[in-house]
């Protein structure tokens, strides 16, 4: 009783005892304690905390291991039990689950393995946390498929493989558009632009390799895939695939294919014909050699020069030449088979001119020069093989692209034009392609490496706020751990958190 009691009813129970309604002092149980003498119920451990003592009389609640946790008035240790993304015995030691596992239910179950093809970060406490990886696709949680063939899936999360560029192919479970590579018949920068194999021409296998002329005297239709496509034309004998020879003077052939070269015919008075070398008709079978050849009456004959050319039948060599910058087949009959050579193109009516920088021609002809592909670029003028370089890293440039400075930094990267493009560091992000610098990320979030979207900057931990907005602190007595877009979590009943805290550790316990 207090000092200067009157009476047995000033009698109260002392500290770690209490008493209900008629009963005696009883001491505290394992769990609760009471701090001050009177007859008032003991007081609870909070949520998380227990304590083995009996009759306690102040608090020697303890704090239950980490990741683990425990209701009110916990007699025992082994009442902690671990938290959902964490495992471990009951009252023991709890891991988080490691990467690739998650944990939905409190207990000292083991953590469960994702659905295959899929992965989660440390401490996850849904399946939901188990998002597809890269190169497949499925619900969060839930069944990922590996990206068909002619598919990719960059980045991991729910969304759907993307389909490769036209004309090219990816292996099942591509990561990367880089995986698509131009199928056999096209040709172009795996990922890019593929272009069918022209006539005359053939590509066997899959990649950016550049399509196969076929072997002299041979041709084959667009979209070639093998060599043995190209078949010996009109005027050429052989093996298809090759090698093709020209019919010698006095014979002929008149289709594609295997088949042998025949004899000219006689005249109508018996005589012997002759014909130029690669005749295709026996109509072109005369006793004097035609326009296009020279040589002897009833031959042989020889075939003009490349660069000559001579419009009537006889015995006169041919005198004529092309003009300047253009070039003929072999056996030709007029100035009009004079075509530009290669790096040059004409357009109609106009002389060859030299092919622009960014541009190259390799067949001669008067059709137009070739353009280097998006990606890449020449400074070379009147080329007649493809000079093309690849721009800078995390650059890109337009086709016919005429100067390094034209490759200009991708989204994600930044750099001068033309030089060295760097990714955005983390913190960082840049949304449009060219020179300008990375932007900096809202405050109070943050962004990985080469950054491409605003969206890209989550909140960090402490803070919560939309996706590329705006990030508050958490306020006094609430934490969140992991960062995002996740609202603010409250501490534990009678405990407190300072202003942006980033785990419920912060809570510390209320006097």
């Amino acid at each position: 009783s207090e000092p200067g009691s009157t009476s047995v009813t000033d009698c109260v129970c002392v500290a770690g005892r209490s008493k209900a309604d008629g009963e005696s002092c009883t001491e505290c149980v394992a769990g609760k304690y009471k701090i001050a003498m009177g007859d008032a119920a003991c007081t609870n451990c909070l949520a998380g905390r227990y304590s083995t003592a009996v009759g306690a009389t102040f608090s020697v609640c303890q704090g239950c291991p980490t990741n683990s946790d425990g209701p009110e008035a916990s007699d025992k240790q082994t009442k902690c039990i671990c938290n959902a993304g964490s495992s471990g015995a009951d009252g023991g030691s709890c891991t988080k689950c490691v990467v690739g596992t998650y944990k939905q239910d409190r207990g000292n179950a083991d953590c469960a393995i994702c659905p295959a093809h899929s992965d989660s970060p440390g401490g996850s406490s849904m399946v939901t946390d188990c998002t597809c990886n890269a190169g497949s696709s499925g619900p969060n949680g839930g069944s990922c498929t590996e990206c068909a063939q002619g598919t990719y899936k960059s980045g991991r999360g729910s969304a759907n493989c993307e389909s490769c560029p036209a004309n090219s192919d990816s292996p099942t479970g591509s990561t990367i558009v880089t995986r698509c590579n131009c199928n056999a018949g096209f040709s172009g920068l795996d990922w890019g632009t593929c272009t069918a194999c022209v006539m005359g021409t053939y590509k066997a296998g899959t990649g950016a390799a550049a399509c196969n002329g076929c072997p002299a005297y041979s041709n084959s239709p667009a979209q070639s895939t093998a060599v043995t496509v190209c078949m010996c034309n009109a005027g050429s004998s052989g093996t298809d695939g090759g090698p093709c020879l020209q019919c010698e003077s006095g014979k002929y052939k008149q289709g594609p294919g295997e088949a042998a070269c025949l004899v000219c015919p006689l005249d109508a008075d018996g005589g012997v014909q002759t014909s130029p070398p690669g005749s295709t008709s026996p109509n072109i079978c005369s006793l004097a050699c035609a326009a296009g050849s020279f040589g002897p009456n009833g031959g042989p004959c020889q075939l003009c020069p490349s660069g000559t050319y001579k419009a009537v039948s006889g015995t006169a060599p041919c005198a004529q030449t092309c003009p300047s910058h253009t070039q003929s087949e072999p056996g030709s009959t007029s100035v009009t088979d004079c075509v530009c050579v290669a790096g040059r193109s004409k357009a109609d009516g106009e002389s060859c001119t030299e092919c622009v920088a960014g541009k190259y021609k390799i067949a001669m002809g008067d059709a137009a020069c070739t353009n280097c592909l998006a990606g890449r670029y020449s400074t070379a003028v009147g080329a007649t093989f493809s000079v093309c370089q690849g721009c800078p890293t995390n650059s890109d440039g337009p086709e016919a692209s005429d100067k390094q400075t034209k490759c200009i930094c991708n989204a994600g990267s930044s750099g001068a034009d033309g030089g060295s493009c760097t990714k955005c560091v983390v913190g960082t992000y840049k949304q449009d392609r060219g020179n300008a610098d990375c932007a900096i990320c809202p405050a109070h979030s943050d962004s990985p490496g080469g950054s491409s979207m605003v969206t890209d900057c989550t909140c960090n931990a402490g803070s919560s706020g939309p996706n590329g907005g705006s990030c508050i602190e958490c306020v006094k007595d609430t934490y969140t751990t992991g960062g995002g877009n996740a609202n603010c979590e409250s501490c534990l009943p009678h405990s407190d958190s300072p202003v942006g805290s980033s785990a419920g550790t912060a809570c510390i316990c209320n006097q």
